[in-house]
């Protein structure tokens, strides 16, 4: 058996109340065989950010499990839920993995909701407590329910095409004005690659494209305006190129917002990045937003550069399959399939 322990350290979670989670954690986990072979341990805290307290398996692995051994999540909550959506996305990607979740609510701020949620609406699986007080006294039940989940039956995977597991919704976003109009032919030539590979035709994907524009408060300036070299080369320092934080700010509003975007399709976004990021840290904030509601961000940074903190963060877990770079755009082909490897596990 593989067991994740979930720890709520938000803000509204007093010290001794945090505490007590640590050690209802540990009690659970002294009534486990802990060995490499059978039963194996994971912490992390979560507020509104996940700290990993020790791992489970080695991350650089596509899978966070073992065949052969059940998996189970053990969430404990005492805050009020934010983003049912995005628990519902994750939730539906750790069943498909065969992973199963007890729920454990503490206090009246906790939505019933989302107990259902993680716990995909088995009651035996969900504990409800007036107060962190009460953690000792369902210690030895939710030990039997952990033990009681079944391994994941081993499914053969057949060649079938990317879109047939699940349908999805996948935006590709470009920087077409800092890309110039050769390289975003390229761009565009990888794109049509990559959507050969895709259900398209049975309607499970639908794939939509997203370019940046040159700004209207970015005109340039006008002939005789400056009168120096000083002032010119000025002017080109304090211009800036494409703000990529716009179009994901678009894309997260428009396009999985209009009638196009399907509600319970997965939402997945594809950034084909022309060098470093002008507003990173505007971008990040995009992209978390994005992946706050539910979107897979991929990054595709094109160019040399060594990739900027904020480009690596902005992408999904792990960034090992969701970031890439090329040198170049005529390099672009060579990730098509870590990209589909890394797209299509799921769909």
């Amino acid at each position: 058996m593989d067991v994740v322990f979930a720890i709520d350290s938000s803000e509204n979670i007093a010290d001794k109340d945090y505490i007590r989670q640590a050690e209802f954690f540990t009690k659970i986990a002294e009534a486990f065989s802990i060995h490499p072979e059978k039963t194996r341990v994971g912490s992390l805290l979560y507020s509104d950010q996940i700290q990993e307290m020790f791992e489970v398996v080695d991350y650089d692995s596509r899978s966070y499990t073992r065949p052969g051994a059940s998996q189970v999540g053990i969430v404990l909550t005492g805050s009020p839920a934010r983003y049912l959506e995005l628990s519902k996305a994750l939730v539906h990607k750790a069943d498909r993995a065969g992973v199963q979740y007890i729920a454990v609510g503490v206090g009246p701020e906790v939505n019933d909701e989302e107990m259902r949620i993680i716990t995909g609406s088995n009651d035996e699986h969900i504990f409800r407590l007036s107060s962190f007080e009460d953690l000792e006294n369902i210690v030895a039940e939710v030990a039997i329910q952990a033990c009681s989940v079944p391994v994941p039956p081993q499914t053969i995977q057949q060649d079938q095409p990317c879109g047939s597991k699940q349908e999805a919704d996948i935006m590709f976003l470009m920087d077409s004005v800092n890309a110039g109009k050769r390289n975003s032919r390229k761009a565009l030539d990888f794109i049509k690659v990559l959507i050969q590979e895709l259900d398209i035709e049975s309607d499970n994907i639908h794939v939509g494209l997203m370019s940046a524009e040159c700004e209207d408060n970015e005109p340039g300036f006008e002939l005789g305006a400056h009168s120096s070299k000083a002032e010119i080369e000025k002017t080109f320092d304090t211009m800036k190129g494409t703000d990529f934080h716009k179009i994901l700010h678009n894309m997260r509003r428009g396009s999985f917002s209009r009638s196009g975007s399907r509600k319970h399709a997965k939402k997945i976004a594809i950034l084909i990045i022309d060098g470093s990021l002008e507003e990173p840290l505007k971008t990040l904030t995009e992209a978390q937003r994005a992946r706050i509601h539910g979107i897979e961000v991929f990054v595709i940074q094109v160019g040399e550069e060594a990739p900027q903190e904020e480009l690596l963060m902005m992408c999904d877990d792990p960034s090992s399959q969701h970031f890439f770079q090329v040198a170049s755009y005529a390099d672009l082909q060579q990730v098509k399939d870590g990209i589909l490897k890394s797209l299509c596990d799921e769909l």
